[in-house]
């Protein structure tokens, strides 16, 4: 939109922008629990445990959805007599729907041209038999797991706005049930509902932080009021994936707090506070990297489905840093109105560096999903690798559109689209939608940055005697060559750690003093501010 409003309206693109709930066709309304189709054309046993099995490939190291030894006592309960366990176990019954909606999108891919994402029949059931919310505390536990499942399957189909609401359900619930407090084991709860409590209330908070992030509306959950245990960092490997997830999803609330301000501004406390981010994703660096190693070069190791998806939470949570200096910077260079970027304004040495590390969290992103792409893991129906491709991509253009000599922008751009194609080719609406964005506001870039040739020989003029812009490059070691596009995780973060805290220590900066955030903010971002007039 920003673009948008620099832009006659003859030159604009006849894209759409994607609306709630254009990708599938999901309805449901309410029917009689007692409605003898409720119960028939259901998987067998087999089948449905082969469905669960493959919802724990996909979603089981890194959300905990269902107790696995309860739930499946309770399936094989349910096959023995489906009519009468459903209608004594009704929220089970609903989670239990929910649950093969859900294996079946991550498991199948849409059929090409279809409207009606995998799982539907069953979803749309398991939404018909929902009961009230009052009810749902007849079994608080299993009721906040559904709601989980359910918002994970809204989010599979593009239903962003419906996700969240659920989400927000299952956040209420679970505050009312006092999950967000330690559970006691001293004869009133056992070890194992106490550590079945912590496990949801965990899962509830990633979904809250990450769904609110991608809304951009306020996190409902402050982390002063939670006393719940984290998870164990040396226990099972879906604890040690469940702990890395629950401290990045905490680094999103601090990023949100901190770096966005109220009235969508950059304001004077955005280094101080990019400062004091990079310090807390620095920290996470270490843990990540000792419990979800990327393969290196040499090792021939195939990638791991939940260490790439950390990785992958880890550098979205760096380019969230980020998009409030690129959105001030596009806007700066579009109100300048110098639509030669050799003859604007010079980027501090700060700047740059700040802007370098989004290229490299883009170029390691994109490392990542292409390596999945090759071992046949890259997911169609979760959203998650569709929303870390649409990242990077969007940042990349972002910047192409500051630094047009950025390097390895078109090999980076070509594997982004290869990737969309992938999943617009296994059936996936979201991702046709995405890519229709990202040519829309590559159509935006290119029709603003043209000027008529007069005014190309004045600026070319100009060029000649302002010191020109650095190529901005990704440092060595995420850099790629063209052709063939080889992922390189000798560096799996693409950032060491060691080059975060040098890039902290060149934001050591307080917070500004002058008589306007403005003139603060050009102190630091521009080479040299005070030859130029303020945007």
């Amino acid at each position: 939109m920003v673009i948008r409003d620099h832009l006659k309206e003859s030159d604009l693109p006849g894209v759409a922008m994607n609306e709630e709930s254009r990708a599938y066709d999901l309805n449901w309304g309410n029917r009689p629990f007692d409605d003898a189709a409720n119960f028939r054309n259901l998987p067998s046993i087999d089948h449905a445990t082969y469905l669960i099995e493959s919802l724990k490939f996909h979603v089981g190291q890194l959300f905990h959805l269902f107790d696995e030894a309860e739930f499946m006592h309770r399936v094989h309960e349910f096959y023995l007599d489906p009519d009468r366990y459903a209608k004594g176990n009704r929220i089970w019954y609903v989670q239990f729907l929910a649950v093969l909606a859900l294996a079946k999108a991550v498991g199948t891919n849409p059929a090409k041209g279809s409207r009606t994402l995998p799982g539907s029949e069953f979803f749309t059931r398991a939404m018909s038999l929902m009961p009230d919310s009052s009810y749902l505390f007849n079994d608080a536990l299993t009721a906040i797991e559904a709601l989980c499942i359910i918002a994970l399957y809204l989010q599979s189909a593009d239903m962003r706005n419906s996700a969240y609401i659920y989400t927000g359900q299952a956040t209420r619930m679970s505050l009312v049930f006092g999950l967000h407090r330690e559970r006691p084991t001293d004869g009133v709860w056992s070890p194992e509902t106490a550590s079945r409590c912590h496990k949801v209330w965990w899962t509830v908070y990633i979904l809250e932080r990450t769904f609110s992030s991608t809304m951009g509306v306020p996190m409902s959950i402050h982390e002063e009021d939670i006393t719940t245990p984290m998870p164990d960092r040396d226990g099972t490997q879906n604890d040690t994936s469940l702990y890395i997830h629950v401290r990045i999803s905490g680094l999103i609330f601090q990023v949100i707090k901190k770096v966005y301000g109220a009235e969508g501004r950059l304001q004077a406390s955005f280094l101080p506070s990019v400062r004091e981010v990079l310090t807390r994703i620095t920290s996470i660096a270490g843990d990540l990297n000792a419990c979800f190693p990327l393969p290196s070069d040499s090792s021939g190791a195939g990638i791991s489905r939940a260490a790439a998806h950390l990785h992958l939470v880890y550098h979205q949570a760096i380019l969230l840093t980020m998009y409030p200096l690129l959105l001030y910077l596009v806007q700066a260079r579009l109100r300048e109105g110098i639509r030669d970027p050799t003859a604007s304004r010079s980027f501090s040495e700060t700047t740059q560096a700040l802007s370098k590390s989004c290229a490299e969290s883009c170029n390691t992103m994109i490392n990542i999903l292409s390596a999945l792409r090759k071992e046949g893991l890259l997911e169609c129906s979760l959203p998650f690798d569709l929303e870390r491709i649409f990242s990077a991509a969007f940042v990349l253009k972002m910047l192409r559109f500051l630094i047009p000599k950025l390097k390895y922008y078109r090999v980076l751009r070509s594997e982004s689209n290869l990737l969309l194609d992938d999943l617009i080719d296994r059936g996936s609406i979201p991702a046709r939608f995405r890519k229709s964005e990202l040519e829309s506001l590559e159509v935006m870039i290119r029709t603003w940055t043209e000027e008529p040739e007069q005014a190309s020989q004045v600026q070319s003029s100009q060029s000649n005697q302002e010191p020109q812009q650095a190529p901005l490059a990704p440092s060595a070691e995420v850099q790629q060559v063209e052709g063939d596009f080889q992922g390189n995780f000798t560096d799996p973060y693409g950032m060491s750690p060691g080059h975060l805290l040098s890039l902290v220590e060149m934001v050591d900066v307080q917070e500004g003093n002058l008589d306007s955030d403005m003139a603060w903010i050009d102190a630091w971002l521009w080479e040299n501010p005070e030859e130029l007039p303020q945007v």
